[in-house]
């Protein structure tokens, strides 16, 4: 299991893009998710529920991720 923060839309699209350069990250599950500008990311090999905590004291949309094996 792989964790990252601070992920931007750009990194999200680089990871499903179909080339041939990032081939080896299809064997990784990865969430599902609407981006705010900055955001946590998991990357799993094993097939997981993902769950997504909105902190709703933050004006930044602050949240926390968590897989569920």
């Amino acid at each position: 299991m792989i964790c990252l923060q601070e992920v931007n839309q750009q990194f999200l699209q680089l990871l499903h893009a179909p080339s041939g350069a990032y081939k080896q990250l299809e064997e990784y599950y990865i969430p599902n998710m609407k981006m705010h500008w900055y955001d946590t990311l998991i990357l799993t090999r094993i097939p997981c529920k993902f769950y997504r905590k909105v902190f709703q004291s933050s004006s930044m949309g602050r949240c926390a991720l968590a897989a569920v094996l």
